[in-house]
């Protein structure tokens, strides 16, 4: 007796089947397909929460205007690194640092 499956079971449901009208490897080696997009500039909306010394939850703030970085810099310098896309460094070359690591 020949049993039906069904093919669907096997996958978890929030994630969809790929369908390929030519041979998948044919496909996959593409590379005619482009790799670059382009966005538009969007803030990524971070927030973190913010804790007092003593543990006590002090509220939620944005991580813009300097919140996580180490070294301050204008506001536009800080926040770029939160804007979708942006390729961002900063390098840190004060020697009170190095303390923090002993």
């Amino acid at each position: 007796m020949l049993m039906k499956t069904d093919p669907l079971a096997c996958r978890p449901s929030d994630v969809p089947w790929l369908y390929y009208q030519q041979n998948a490897r044919t496909v996959l080696a593409d590379e005619s397909i482009p790799t670059s997009y382009k966005f538009p500039k969007t803030m990524l909306g971070l927030t973190a929460a913010v804790f007092h010394p003593n543990g006590s939850f002090l509220g939620y703030r944005r991580v813009t205007g300097g919140l996580l970085q180490l070294c301050k810099n204008s506001d536009t310098f800080m926040d770029a690194a939160y804007v979708f896309g942006t390729t961002y460094h900063h390098t840190v070359s004060d020697s009170s640092f190095s303390t923090l690591e002993s």
